[in-house]
């Protein structure tokens, strides 16, 4: 047996429902075919597609069966006989489709025709009417909302009317069992008379509510044929409108086809072209950078030249400093003691301050414990590295100057650690009338690791805000004896700076543009030269005028035996010739001679070094 065909679709917000399904209690193999839908799309093909029905009896039993006739975008399925045991409506009922769902369906078991009815089974006729009507009503309820007007303003009508009947046969239902139960609780003897007088008035009750429902269910079944008429005109509309798109998807496939080969087409020329312009610039650098090369060879053989002049003049005093006679200067223990001790607190210190060739300013904000950083000491030391390294004694000296807008101000400024152990009475009072000085300061520093400050700050109290404080000139040093202000020595370039800037200059890697190959080589000759006076400087050393000759050096030393050390101290720190030659060497073994059929070999193979200079002769 068939049941009639139906139309789901999983887009549960918008089903497609038809009128309830009918079986009857003891029947088997009832078929129902279904057509699926997507949101009003037909379904892509289902035979890779799970599908399978889920159900609920009416005593709440569950019922699972997989779906195994399937074609396109329908399928059937064939009731199992358990869903034929109760009489009731199925409340819960729809077709699992692979990870989705359809909307619920609706299905009513109605009673077997010759079943024995026991004593209650009107009532049971009640009771089943009542719930076929009900669904009735869900079925209603589902299929409003469904976008025309027309039919959902009928389902309102037919749901109102549906709802009514319901509450009216639950009345007569309630009638009925008031009637069964009087007519159990009286006598067998009245029991004839009452039976017959029930059965009357049962049938007329039944009767009554049977045609009522059939008058409505008549109405209902009217309404659906109206929207299954307005669906074909919609499936029509739809397939119309899917042809005219498969049309406009082809022309539109076709013209984008053709602008595509004409936009490959000028990429491919601009592409060429784009190619053309970095051959032609790659070409020009090559020959800059040949240039450049050419004329750095060239300085540093003038360095060279200049570097040999250097160590003949170095030999020259070097021999003149060997004909001083030296037998008289036998050292002497309590001088050399002496000594040490000016040399603890001498005013040759070494500046334990970096950075203090940029003078550091602040200005006021007229609170009495306001700071801010000025200088770091040397290598990341702390305070109480500065202990263990120099001991316990240290001066700080600085030039101050205020600038203010005001005619009259009042203040105070100092000089502190940015952490323990902060404060050392470096205070300045500054007014309208003190806006300048050199401040000198010797203080002490206990053995204590507790000491970790890494720099020096301002501390200003109460300094207005038009007074701007600037320092400069500030020297750290060991021992208590002031001396002039110098950078420390950290901060001069070295032989390794010079080799090292050198080496960068050279590095192509680097090179960017023709200014900065320029700047490059600008930066590598200027510190080589930095470095060769430099060189001269430690000769002569930081003698005065009348010492700064070999011959006032050798009338001091024979007057002044104690000075015959710092002369050798000088002597050790001129420029040693290998060193010079060593820096030559390196310089060479960075640039390499070779063939521009070469030089593309390489470059094509990925295999270009960086740290290499490569020159070629024909370029």
């Amino acid at each position: 047996m068939s049941l009639p065909s139906i139309i789901l679709d999983t887009d549960k917000t918008t089903p497609i429902y038809e009128l309830p399904l009918k079986i009857r209690q003891g029947d088997t193999g009832d078929e129902l075919q279904v057509t699926l839908g997507k949101s009003f799309e037909k379904y892509t093909d289902l035979s890779a597609v799970d599908v399978e029905l889920i159900a609920k009896t009416p005593d709440q039993r569950l019922i699972k069966q997989t779906v195994t006739d399937k074609s396109g975008n329908t399928f059937k399925v064939k009731f199992p006989d358990e869903m034929y045991t109760n009489v009731g409506v199925f409340r819960n009922m729809y077709f699992k489709i692979g990870d989705d769902s359809t909307s619920d369906i609706k299905l009513v078991v109605l009673q077997g025709i010759g079943s024995i009815k026991e004593a209650g089974s009107y009532i049971d006729d009640f009771e089943t009417l009542i719930e076929e009507a009900e669904s009735y009503v869900l079925a209603l309820k589902d299929f409003a909302d469904n976008g025309n007007e027309k039919i959902d303003n009928k389902v309102a009508e037919l749901t109102g009317k549906m709802t009514d009947f319901v509450d009216k046969s639950k009345e007569d239902l309630d009638a009925a069992k008031a009637a069964w139960k009087t007519f159990q609780e009286n006598s067998e003897t009245a029991a004839t008379s009452q039976r017959d007088s029930f059965d009357t008035e049962f049938n007329k009750l039944i009767s009554d509510d049977k045609a009522m429902f059939k008058d409505i269910t008549t109405e209902f079944n009217t309404a659906v044929d109206t929207a299954k008429s307005q669906n074909i005109d919609n499936q029509t509309a739809f397939e119309n409108a899917e042809s005219k798109r498969e049309n406009d998807f082809t022309s539109q496939s076709a013209d984008f086809e053709k602008r595509y080969v004409a936009q490959g087409s000028d990429f491919e020329d601009r592409f060429k072209k784009f190619i053309s312009t970095l051959q032609s610039d790659y070409d020009s650098f090559k020959e800059l950078l040949t240039n450049d090369v050419a004329d750095l060879n060239k300085k540093l053989t003038d360095l060279g030249t200049d570097t040999t002049a250097l160590q003949a003049q170095a030999d020259k005093i070097s021999n003149q400093l060997d004909s001083v006679d030296l037998t008289q200067m036998t050292t002497n223990k309590n001088d050399i003691a002496s000594l040490q001790t000016q040399v603890n607190n001498s005013a040759v210190g070494t500046n334990l301050l970096v950075g203090t060739a940029t003078p550091t300013s602040v200005t006021g904000t007229n609170n009495n414990n306001q700071v801010a950083n000025t200088y770091h000491l040397v290598r990341g030391m702390n305070a109480y590295d500065l202990y263990q390294k120099y001991g316990d004694t240290f001066t700080l000296s600085y030039d101050w100057s205020v600038t203010d807008t005001a005619n009259a101000y009042t203040g105070n400024m100092q000089q502190q650690f940015n952490w323990n152990p902060w404060g050392f009475d470096d205070r300045t009072n500054i007014s309208s009338s003190n806006t300048s000085g050199h401040k000198v300061t010797t203080f002490t520093l206990a053995n204590n690791s507790a000491n970790t400050a890494n720099g020096l700050q301002f501390h200003l109290g109460n300094v207005p805000t038009t007074s701007t404080i600037t320092v400069s000139n500030m020297k750290l040093e060991k021992g208590s004896v002031p001396t002039d202000w110098c950078p420390n020595p950290a901060e001069i370039a070295t032989n390794d700076d010079v080799q090292t800037a050198i080496t960068n200059a050279l590095d192509k890697a680097d090179y960017s543009t023709t200014a900065e190959v320029d700047k490059k080589i600008s930066t590598g000759v200027g510190q080589a030269k930095t470095y060769a006076e430099q060189s001269i400087k430690d000769i002569i050393g930081a003698a005065p005028e009348t010492l700064d000759t070999i011959g006032e050096l050798a009338d001091a030393v024979t007057k002044n035996k104690d000075g015959v050390q710092a002369i050798n101290d000088g002597i050790t720190k001129k420029a040693d010739k290998t060193d010079v030659t060593a820096l030559q060497n390196t310089v060479q073994t960075m640039i390499t001679t070779i063939s521009q059929e070469d030089y593309d070999a390489l470059v094509s193979a990925g295999t270009v070094d960086p740290k290499i200079l490569y020159v070629i002769p024909d370029a």
